[in-house]
């Protein structure tokens, strides 16, 4: 299997991925005081941040640059992961909040290329990347994220993204993990 590096296409998460991994320090993962999205402003436009609350199932919005908040719509800082993604994408909901969940308990990183529409039902392909950051007991809490937009224009149906040209494999139910690194916490 490639390294997770190697299956990250855009330059603008790899530059996040480095972050993070610049960060690592021998560990699974950096811990939150040694992530400061203000280290990389070339890349806030790109960055999100989700944080797990205590009962370990709610994921709550931190941080959303303009990238992740032009795409959607709306910014979902203080919003939970199901008010900001249950109603816009129910058939991909419940995916979408086991991966994120998942990448948090096994301290997994991953990459996707999906398209899915946005708030205004039109479709456009990104990738997103989402990365675990612990508290300080090494307890995995926050995800750091990178979503950048590809393609250009958003389309009225998926099947007019060319998702070929920039996948080595194509999108599969409107989902496709590309790259996926096993680390343990």
């Amino acid at each position: 299997m490639p390294a997770f590096r190697d299956v990250i296409y855009t330059e603008q998460n790899r530059a996040i991925y480095d972050y993070w991994s610049s960060r690592l320090g021998g560990k699974p993962a950096p811990s939150r005081d040694e992530i400061d999205p203000t280290d990389i402003p070339q890349l806030l436009r790109h960055i999100y941040m989700w944080q797990l609350e205590k009962d370990g199932t709610t994921l709550t919005g931190r941080l959303f640059g303009t990238a992740y908040t032009d795409f959607s719509g709306a910014d979902f800082r203080g919003r939970t992961f199901e008010q900001a993604h249950r109603e816009s994408n129910p058939l991909l909901f419940e995916r979408l909040q086991a991966g994120h969940l998942r990448c948090l308990r096994d301290c997994d990183p991953f990459v996707v290329v999906r398209t899915n529409h946005a708030f205004n039902r039109r479709y456009r392909a990104y990738e997103g990347m989402i990365l675990p950051v612990t508290d300080e007991t090494g307890r995995p809490y926050i995800l750091l994220g990178g979503l950048v937009p590809l393609f250009g224009r958003p389309t009225e149906v998926p099947s007019e993204l060319d998702v070929g040209r920039y996948a080595s494999e194509m999108v599969v139910e409107n989902d496709a993990v590309i790259g996926g690194c096993k680390l343990q916490c």
